[in-house]
């Protein structure tokens, strides 16, 4: 072989080896946007799953607020309601001298 046909193929290996690292880098950013997207796609789903049981607590809610009962519960505990011919009874606690 001659030296020019030499150089013709270092230079031809050089391209294909450009050009295999080339393809390995798309291959490798394709790859991460893949798995960016499933991580998002997992952080989704459970955000779902979340709003789906909160849902679920408010519809149940609604439909308790139909209950005289519960509505007195929820009068009682946080609003600091009593009923007629109740007495209200409130507790203050002392605080502690600080030496």
């Amino acid at each position: 072989m001659g030296r020019r046909q030499r150089k013709k193929i270092s230079k031809l290996r050089l391209l294909l080896y450009l050009a295999v690292i080339c393809c390995l880098a798309a291959v490798g950013r394709q790859g991460y946007q893949l798995y960016q997207i499933k991580k998002e796609q997992a952080a989704t789903r459970e955000r779902v799953e979340e709003l789906k049981s909160k849902q679920q607590a408010l519809e149940k809610e609604k439909a308790d607020l139909h209950d005289p009962r519960y509505i007195e519960k929820v009068a009682r505990e946080e609003y600091n309601m009593v009923g007629k011919d109740e007495v209200p009874i409130f507790v203050v606690e002392k605080e502690k001298a600080k030496p």
